[in-house]
């Protein structure tokens, strides 16, 4: 752990531990963690973890949450922002996620679509090429699989996939990823469920702390991942190979047997994330007791998306 560095023990206190009351916030910080690892994998991009639900259940609040890893809430753009706005924030904070807000129906799906061509376009490059492996790694101009490794948090009323004309709208080879995750209660906090004002205390509360410390963290995993790029490469594919959050490929081939091909999609991205959470605890940017945490984030909101597909 950075034990000497005080910005990050504030946000341990004042951001993380208080979220711990949600799966759901575990699974947006995840999300935005998971930025800077993309730049270590070769043929792997981001994806879109997008938060729905009701008017105020705390979805902008999960949004703050996962921005605080990087950045004030003040920088944050909404999906009423212009499609110029959109690209230049993705483009100016590369290796990192950024936070959408409040999605609109079609229009959302038109601003995605101009967005994905820079953010989710894998390049076609040889990857038998040494050369074009290290650049890649390394996101040098000519060798970057995607112009931009970004995750997106997103968020608004109704899901993204439900939109008309979402799937005739977008190129299929630049498609994202697109984890619609319907959010229950005021942001999940379970510390009283029959006691919906208090939980939405908690939720402010979290909210303010989130706009107050933020940034440091991100820095801090970006120079691990910098730095211990190759490892992490070997161990992603290793994790992958192995089953992921499961002990064997067995039990996983098991279990995945009786998935549809948009639920394995979805167990993909939620093993990824789990694996993220594994590497933050290798950086000691969050602490060895975070594992069991994050283990029972991504089973929990995957076992209750599965099912929407």
């Amino acid at each position: 752990m950075f034990t000497n560095n005080k910005k990050h023990i504030d946000w341990l206190e004042n951001v993380y531990e208080p979220a711990k009351q949600s799966q759901f916030m575990g699974v947006a910080l995840l999300g935005s963690f998971h930025a800077p690892i993309i730049q270590c994998l070769l043929q792997h991009t981001g994806f879109i973890l997008h938060f729905y639900g009701v008017s105020s259940t705390g979805k902008s609040t999960l949004g703050r949450v996962a921005n605080s890893v990087w950045r004030s809430d003040t920088e944050n753009v909404s999906w009423y922002s212009k499609t110029k706005e959109l690209e230049d924030t993705l483009e100016a904070n590369n290796n990192q996620a950024i936070f959408i807000d409040e999605s609109s129906g079609i229009d959302t799906i038109k601003k995605l679509r101009d967005i994905s061509y820079k953010a989710f376009n894998i390049t076609n490059i040889d990857l038998k090429n040494k050369e074009n492996q290290e650049g890649a790694r390394r996101g040098i101009a000519g060798y970057s699989f995607n112009q931009i490794n970004s995750v997106i948090i997103s968020t608004g009323e109704n899901s993204l996939k439900s939109i008309k004309y979402f799937d005739d709208s977008i190129d299929d080879n630049v498609k994202p990823e697109i984890v619609d995750i319907n959010v229950i209660g005021e942001a999940g906090v379970l510390t009283d469920s029959n006691n919906r004002l208090k939980n939405a205390e908690i939720i402010n509360k979290i909210s303010e702390n989130a706009c107050t410390y933020y940034g440091e963290v991100g820095k801090l995993f970006t120079f691990h991942c910098e730095a211990q790029a190759e490892r992490i490469s070997t161990n992603f594919y290793k994790f992958l190979d192995k089953g992921g959050v499961y002990e064997t490929y067995e039990e996983l081939k098991e279990k995945k047997s009786s998935y549809t091909e948009k639920q394995r999609n979805l167990f993909n991205i939620f093993n990824i994330l789990y694996f993220t959470a594994l590497e933050l605890i290798e950086a000691g940017v969050l602490p060895e007791e975070s594992r069991d945490y994050f283990h029972a984030c991504t089973s929990y909101v995957f076992h209750n998306n599965k099912e929407n597909l």
